[in-house]
């Protein structure tokens, strides 16, 4: 396991400050070789005195309703975009959510989740009422509108994040991957230890075949502004 890895090499690196010369010049050749072999960053486990594990926190329960096609197509924003793993729970008929992830990752992601929760209802109902169609989420049009809604903030997303990394420098770029592929690894790693037995489930969206409703979905997610509405909630976050 990547944490079992990191804690060796963390070994490693204390014993390579020891008097003995001879010892202290193994263990750090060891240290760069075990970071090497499992692509880790030796420079930030160096200056860590302790790797931070992922936490866990569960938002709150989400009845199996309506809202179950906004949340689907939110949580799949939260995992490409967000650094954190969504798990669903069923227990009596009702639907729990879980986010599993580093502590300043689920703080931003909880805030997301109920952010595009309330701004993409708002979006939809506007949209039904442009129609002139009674509000509900069993409509015709939700699956395709929702479908384009996560395109058009999926490819927003993604080309800012392409833009953020080109304006930074080539070593940069590669620690900030290298840092991805940890974390992944660190959430990947605490998943399987809080959900042994975690399957996958079959995602039915319904139909996706209106072209106009996911036109408009792609438009209306596209508009999204996150950075707006992180600055303006309790922590002032940016997405970096």
């Amino acid at each position: 396991m990547q944490l079992d890895v990191v804690d060796k090499i963390q070994k490693l690196l204390a014993l390579s400050k020891s008097s003995n010369q001879h010892e202290a010049e193994l263990a750090l050749t060891r240290a760069k070789e075990l970071a090497f072999k499992h692509e880790l960053d030796l420079a930030q486990i160096q200056s860590e005195k302790q790797v931070e594990k992922p936490t866990i926190v569960k938002s709150e329960q989400l009845p199996v309703t309506e809202r179950k096609l906004a949340q689907d197509y939110i949580s799949a924003i939260l995992q490409s975009h967000f650094r954190v793993r969504v798990i669903y729970t069923y227990h009596n008929c009702t639907r729990g959510l879980t986010l599993v992830g580093k502590k300043t990752d689920l703080e931003i992601a909880t805030y997301v989740n109920e952010f595009l929760i309330r701004e993409t209802k708002s979006l939809f109902e506007q949209f039904l009422t442009s129609k002139g169609v009674r509000v509900s989420y069993g409509n015709y049009y939700a699956p395709s509108w929702f479908y384009g809604c996560w395109e058009g903030l999926d490819h927003k997303l993604t080309l800012a994040e392409r833009d953020l990394l080109k304006s930074e420098s080539v070593e940069r770029q590669s620690n900030f991957a290298v840092m991805i592929r940890n974390d992944k690894a660190l959430v990947a790693d605490r998943v399987k230890e809080y959900f042994p037995k975690l399957t996958n489930a079959k995602n039915s969206s319904g139909k996706i075949d209106n072209y106009n409703a996911i036109s408009a979905g792609r438009k209306a997610g596209s508009s999204i502004d996150l950075n707006k509405a992180l600055s303006n909630g309790n922590n002032n976050k940016q997405i970096n």
